[in-house]
This record gives structure tokens, C-alpha cells and sequence, in this order.
């Protein structure tokens, strides 16, 4: 497989390139945690389809986008085309942290204290990822 795999790299950045290979189920992941931590959100029309995924920044004219296919049956995803350069304002309210990428996050402490309030977790998410959600969301 030709290919440049992805490193995780713990509490560092993520940062993508050209060749860079990821694995199909975790893509998706990578990307979500890129745009929690540099603070931009998603187009809503991204295409995905069988061959491939991209995804661009959601305010008009600016050129960050991200094109990966599909290789080796379905179960690793390369990065064909790469445009890194975004600029626009953070986004404190992200349209990305979604109930499920949220639970994930919080999972263990709600298990050791279920009668945690929503508001401690949207500090937590305030002071760890510089997040501010709608309560409808927790």
C-alpha cells in the first residue's frame, strides 16, 4: 500500500496531508476532532459517497477543504487533495460536537456520577475544548 499512514500523536495536533492514509472507521473522527480544535464548522452538503468523502469550511470563501478515497476494499482512506488554509473566525458554537462525540468525551464521569448536572458539563466543555453547545445537546 503506498501511503504515508497516520500517526496519533497523544494531546497534538492534528495536521493532514497529501498520501496521508487513515483507517475508513476512524476518518470521519479525525476530521470532527480537527475542526472541535481549531474552531471552524463543516458544510452541511459534504460529498460522500462510496469512493470518497470532502468536506469544506462552512463560511463562504475560504478555500479549506479536505478530499480523501477509499483504497484497499473499503477499509483505509487516503488523502488525495488538501487545502490547509483557513483563516475565518473561531467558532465557539459548534455545529461538530454532536450528543454522541459529547458522551464519548464525558462517559466516564458520568458513569461515576450520574446525577452530574448539564450545566458542569458545558463548563467542562467550555475550560477543555473551547465549546460553547446548546443545552438541548447534554
Amino acid at each position: 500500500m503506498k501511503g504515508n499512514p497516520f500517526k496519533k500523536i497523544v494531546g497534538g495536533h492534528i495536521e493532514f496531508e497529501v498520501g496521508q492514509t487513515h483507517d475508513n472507521v476512524l476518518f470521519k473522527g479525525i476530521v470532527e476532532r480537527l475542526c472541535h480544535s481549531r474552531g471552524f464548522n463543516l458544510k452541511k452538503k459534504t460529498k460522500n459517497d462510496n469512493n470518497g468523502l470532502t468536506y469544506e469550511c462552512k463560511d463562504e470563501g475560504w478555500p479549506w477543504r479536505l478530499y480523501a478515497s477509499n483504497i484497499l476494499n473499503n477499509v483505509t482512506m487516503q488523502v488525495k487533495t488538501y487545502n490547509k488554509n483557513h483563516e475565518c473566525h473561531k467558532v465557539y458554537r459548534s455545529e461538530e460536537a454532536r450528543s454522541k462525540w459529547i458522551s464519548s468525551k464525558f462517559e466516564t464521569i458520568v458513569k461515576h456520577n450520574p446525577d452530574i448536572k448539564c450545566g458542569v458539563i458545558a463548563d467542562l466543555l467550555r475550560h477543555r475544548f473551547n465549546i460553547t453547545i446548546y443545552a438541548q445537546r447534554l
